[in-house]
């Protein structure tokens, strides 16, 4: 049952056959060993399904948080220069900056070796 049930895994892994004529064909053909062995394959195969699922869901998080890690980097740096160049900073402009976009941090990184003033970066 169990080399049958790893062939069972193969077979609906590439191809597409019909679970239920999978499973009739294997009672007739083998009884209570091919039941048997239909059960593992669909048990390992729903296993393996689960895993993969789960695996995908660890790498968008990793990724998710990588992108919020950089954006909240982004942020930091920003601040710190506004600070340096305009302290104090008002807490408005500290909300801003932490509810801004990458693109708009971008902007105002570079506005701010330029600008006179603190408005002068967020026009």
């Amino acid at each position: 049952p169990d080399a049958l049930a790893t062939l069972l895994c193969y077979l609906f892994k590439v191809g597409d056959p019909d679970p239920d004529q999978v499973k009739d064909f294997l009672i007739e053909q083998a009884g209570d060993k091919g039941e048997e062995a239909y059960m593992t394959a669909a048990e390992r195969l729903t296993k393996d399904a689960a895993e993969k699922a789960a695996k995908k869901g660890r790498a968008e998080g990793r990724a998710e948080g990588r992108a919020e890690g950089r954006a909240e980097g982004r942020a930091a740096v920003v601040l710190k220069l506004l600070e340096l160049r305009f302290s104090p900073l008002p807490v408005e402009a500290v909300e801003r900056v932490e509810q801004a976009t990458a693109e708009q941090l971008d902007v105002w990184v570079e506005r701010v070796l330029s600008a006179e003033t603190l408005d002068d970066v967020f026009a």
